[in-house]
Parts: C-alpha cells; structure tokens; sequence
C-alpha cells in the first residue's frame, strides 16, 4: 500500500513539474543529521526489544524545482549498532542508498519559511556485521517519506530541516530475512543555481 502512495506521488510530481509555474531552477545541497533504526530484526521472529545508538546520516542531493514542486536525485549513507532482546544478537547496519524523491514545497505559507512534503524511491545497498553471523549485503528496493521546513536564507541558499523515514524492503543476511527501517532527522544547506 505505501510502495503505491509514494510511486503515486513521485509521477505526481513529475507530472505536475511540467505543469506548473514559470520558475525553472537547479539546486545541489548537502545534509547530515541523526539516524534511529525503527525496526532491524529477522522477518518472522518477534524481538521483546531493541536497544540501538543513535548514529549519523550524510547525503548528497541534485534536483530541479518547477514552480512548487521539485524533483531530485538522494545519495544517502546511514549506520547504525544495536543490541538485540529475544533472539539475542549485536553488530551493526548501514546502507547507501539511491533515491528519486518527488517534494511539494507549500510557498504560499511565508515567503522565507517553506513547509514542504516528500516521497522517494530507490534502491539501497544494506550490509550488515552481525555479531556470531559475520558480515553480509543485500541491494533492496527503498522507499522514504518525510516533511519538513526550509528557510530561505537569500533567494539562491536555502537551510532544510527535514524528517525522514526510510524503509528498505526486507534485506537478506546469510540466508536471513530481516527488516531494516530508520528515523532521520536531518539538517541541510541547498543552494539554487
């Protein structure tokens, strides 16, 4: 149901982008920010808890604003360690991810401060280094969903405070099925060319 929404929303975007207002721009930015896992365990097996450290997530954007909307390209690299209740296991996760992310940006609300909605999908290598099952990879579908606020610093820079979540879909490990999703609350410097 959410691969629907968000592959809804992003041709969405793309359709409306030809559609819209007369103001055509690039932007490239960087962001970083903090990276919690919601949910890593094995497909099947229900986990009593998960204790996990609060870690960091880089990434790298280009896009194209069209008006309200905008289009962009994600590079993304998140990690995470964490320990594990009920079927007991430690290690750590990370991933790097490729996402299209579609965005409608609210410009009537203020003319500097711009509440914005997005939805992204890619793909997203996730290795894992599981503690008594050594270390192993998987290149899954991706999906993320989010909003945020970007405030216009001057008519070409933009700061972002964006939360993301980030789902990639049921990576394998050793023959293991598991879940990988995670909160990002993000910070971000764009600039439009």
């Amino acid at each position: 149901m959410i691969k629907k929404i968000i592959i809804g929303v992003l041709i969405a975007a793309f359709a409306v982008t030809g559609l819209a207002y007369a103001e055509d721009r690039w932007y490239g930015g960087i962001e970083a920010g903090a990276v919690a896992l919601s949910d890593f365990r094995i497909v099947g097996q229900d986990q009593v808890g998960m204790d996990d450290d609060t870690d960091w997530v880089y990434g790298l954007t280009v896009g194209r604003e069209i008006g309200t909307t905008r289009v962009e390209l994600e590079y993304a690299y998140r990690n995470n360690k964490f320990n594990t209740t009920g079927v007991y296991a430690t290690g750590d996760v990370n991933s790097n991810s490729l996402m299209i992310n579609g965005y409608y940006d609210f410009k009537e609300v203020h003319p500097r401060i711009v509440p914005f909605v997005l939805a992204g999908v890619g793909v997203s290598r996730v290795q894992g280094n599981i503690n008594g099952l050594g270390s192993d990879d998987d290149q899954v579908l991706a999906l993320q969903v989010g909003a945020g606020v970007a405030y216009a610093v001057s008519d070409s820079v933009f700061l972002d405070c964006t939360y993301k979540y980030f789902n990639a879909e049921n990576p394998t490990f050793k023959n293991i099925e598991t879940e990988y999703q995670n909160h990002n609350l993000m910070v971000g410097l764009r600039y439009m060319f």
